[in-house]
């Protein structure tokens, strides 16, 4: 059971600006998650932010190692908060999609920066953290 999802937008072109949105039609802008509030950004959302931004830049890295310098990028995570018969638990989702690059090609890209990434490294013994891939056009992100 779905408690409540938060999905986090990273785009290098908006100088950083990223929204949080948590139901449809509802997005936050992020500010102090010390200051509470209803349209505040908050640690779920924080925690989001710094995977996606932490998994574009290891991507960006790798694949300038590949020499793929030009390629755009966009990184997508979603997090659930779901229930079981042991109580509540999250499961974090990041989807990579590259410019030009086939799923396969960005598959490839996305396990090496699963491995690579701090944050995909901490959080990657939990069972309920997945990375994806999708079509580049596809991915939204703003």
């Amino acid at each position: 059971m779905i408690i409540f999802k938060t999905t986090a937008y990273f785009n290098p072109h908006l100088d950083d600006l990223c929204f949080f949105e948590e139901k449809e039609g509802i997005t936050k802008k992020l500010v102090s998650a010390l200051e509470p509030s209803n349209k505040q950004s908050g640690p779920v959302d924080l925690f989001c932010l710094s995977w996606a931004i932490c998994f574009y830049k290891t991507s960006k890295k790798i694949l300038a190692e590949q020499d793929y310098t030009n390629k755009d990028l966009k990184v997508k995570v979603t997090l659930e908060m779901q229930k079981d018969d042991k109580g509540f638990y999250f499961k974090p989702t990041a989807i990579l999609g590259i410019q030009d690059m086939t799923l396969e090609q960005t598959e490839i890209i996305a396990d090496a920066t699963h491995k690579r990434c701090p944050i995909s490294r901490l959080i990657s013994v939990d069972e309920n953290v997945s990375v994806k891939v999708a079509n580049y056009n596809e991915l939204i992100t703003e």
